[in-house]
């Protein structure tokens, strides 16, 4: 008879995904993951295999996260640039009010682990594949209802707002300015206009 798990798999993946962020993944060792989700070496490695494979499965917690909040805020009756404003308004807030300067944790695995490993890579794309795919729908309704500018190709308006907000990500850590930040928040707007 198999041994029920005595703990909580989504806590842990929460546990875990937040350490790798702050400490990112080389720096996180199996000693340091253990300690910090509280659970025994071997119930880990019968859950999730290796410190790999725990790192995978904390990448697509995060991803689900995300974009569930994603869909939610793009369900809101306001204005495709409001919605937007207040993304970038609120990361721009999240990245210099957080003590630890912790980032994007996308952005983090996508500069530490995205170019040497393709199963972080496809993670990665598919999730960038998903939230575009979502913000391109939402703004091309926003071109039906008249307050996004027509002519304006949806994909590439999706992945540009995108790049942008990853942009701001990685600009925080060299410039932690909000006059800066939010001077790229503006100018990508404008393009609404």
């Amino acid at each position: 008879m198999a041994r029920l798990k005595a703990f909580d798999q989504d806590d842990v993946l929460d546990r875990a995904m937040h350490l790798f962020w702050q400490q990112g993944y080389e720096a996180t060792s199996i000693r340091d993951m253990l300690a910090h989700v509280g659970i025994s070496s071997s119930s880990l490695y019968e859950t999730y295999g290796d410190k790999h494979a725990l790192y995978l499965a904390a990448l697509a917690h995060f991803r689900q996260i995300e974009y569930d909040l994603i869909q939610t805020q793009l369900t809101k009756s306001s204005s495709a640039k409001e919605v937007i404003r207040h993304w970038y308004t609120r990361l721009i807030d999240d990245l210099l009010t957080d003590p630890c300067h912790w980032g994007s944790f996308t952005v983090n695995a996508a500069i530490e682990m995205g170019t040497r490993d393709p199963e972080v890579a496809a993670e990665l794309q598919g999730h960038f594949d998903e939230v575009t795919a979502l913000l391109a729908a939402f703004l091309r309704a926003g071109q039906q209802r008249g307050d996004v500018r027509p002519g304006l190709d949806p994909v590439a308006l999706a992945q540009f707002f995108l790049s942008t907000l990853f942009g701001i990500a990685v600009q925080v850590k060299i410039y932690p300015s909000r006059p800066l930040l939010e001077n790229i928040a503006a100018t990508a707007l404008g393009i609404l206009d």
